[in-house]
């Protein structure tokens, strides 16, 4: 990964996005992810992950840690 970069989780009820959250780390990602698909109606909703690259001067401005 570059140490620009964030990870994206995307969660999306019925079609319609319903939260965007940035983590550090993919694995951070991951556990979040885990943990809203526990309440998810899978036919219907869904949650994506995403990587990005940030411009190095607004890296810390935009990564969540946890």
């Amino acid at each position: 990964m570059n140490n620009n970069s964030a990870w994206i989780l995307v969660e999306v009820r019925s079609g319609i996005p319903l939260s965007v959250k940035a983590f550090a780390n993919r694995n951070l990602a991951e556990i979040e992810e885990t943990k809203i698909r526990e309440n998810l109606n899978l036919e219907n909703d869904e949650t994506g992950i995403f990587q990005i690259e940030i411009p190095r001067e607004e890296t810390n401005a935009y990564i969540a840690s946890n």
